[in-house]
């Protein structure tokens, strides 16, 4: 009797972890959530190299490393989906910029990873300038874009910063915004929504937010 449950435990164990019945079948793998800027095909060649791979066995962190490494992806978690599958549910990265570059505009997410260049910059992303395209300034102005709450970023079309601490947005409708830096660009944001709500500031052209204690309007 005890030799007959430790063969019948020892061959549910092969099942689970050697035996092709319990393995990876491509056709069982679900990806979700990938965008336009996130090669499909490059998803499903990472994981082509685990069909066959019994799900118990399958290294889940080995090839969360393999997908995070195709452009545009930000992040990526893995479930097994018994018998045969995987539900791979991934974190694109989104464009907040456009900088100028040779042949066109590179699209930028806020970490200042490149997604791709597009010959012309995309409607509704703002257009961004900073001297020598310098990395520091260039990470100011993007981190204050991701800053700026959906509505608000939706009137920036450009973006200009000489140093870290002279951001300037200029939105749809021509207003100039005096940004500074990004420091508590999250009460920057209020003030200026505030103030654009302002009926009696309907003419303002220059809205002055880089002491947002005391923002100036003229």
């Amino acid at each position: 009797m005890v030799g007959g449950v430790a063969l019948l435990v020892a061959l549910l164990g092969w099942v689970a972890l050697f035996s092709p019945l319990l393995g990876l079948r491509a056709d069982q793998v679900r990806v979700v959530g990938a965008s336009e800027l996130v090669s499909t095909d490059q998803l499903d060649a990472a994981t082509a190299a685990y069909v066959g791979v019994p799900l118990a066995r399958l290294d889940t962190v080995a090839l969360r490393d393999r997908l995070l490494t195709v452009p545009g992806v930000r992040d990526v978690r893995i479930m097994r989906d018994w018998p045969h599958g995987l539900l791979v549910t991934v974190t694109p990265r989104s464009p907040v910029a456009a900088v100028p570059v040779d042949g066109g505009f590179a699209l930028l997410d806020s970490e200042g990873v490149k997604l791709t260049t597009a010959p012309q910059a995309p409607d509704g992303l703002p257009v961004v300038s900073v001297p020598g395209n310098d990395a520091r300034t260039l990470q100011t102005v993007l981190t204050v874009l991701h800053a700026l709450p959906t509505e608000l970023a939706a009137q920036v079309s450009a973006v200009s910063a000489n140093t870290q601490d002279t951001v300037a947005l200029t939105l749809t409708d021509g207003v100039s915004v005096e940004w500074g830096s990004a420091e508590s660009s999250a009460l920057k944001a209020a003030v200026l929504t505030t103030l654009r709500a302002d009926p009696n500031l309907g003419d303002a052209r220059v809205i002055d937010v880089s002491a947002p204690g005391m923002p100036v309007v003229h």
